[in-house]
């Protein structure tokens, strides 16, 4: 694996990292209207809008994990 590549991946994981941070800052962000959210649109919409943040942000980290973790097995054959 060259430099380049390990930087790459570097920074994929650095974007994960943000994104779910950011996801879970929605999250609670979305907490606190929540009452206001499900008397609007009802309880499972809210229920899903915060699963939706949530699931988000997880599985985008949890995603370009996996490919760094490919690219390392790559790298060691």
């Amino acid at each position: 694996m060259t430099k380049t590549e390990l930087k790459e991946t570097d920074k994929n994981t650095i974007i994960a990292v943000i994104i779910s941070i950011i996801g879970c800052g929605i999250m609670f962000f979305v907490l606190p209207f929540w009452r206001i959210l499900q008397e609007i649109f009802g309880f499972w919409v809210a229920i899903g809008t915060l699963i939706f943040c949530f699931v988000f942000g997880v599985g985008f980290s949890i995603n370009n994990l996996n490919k760094q973790s490919t690219f390392r097995k790559l790298a060691d054959k």
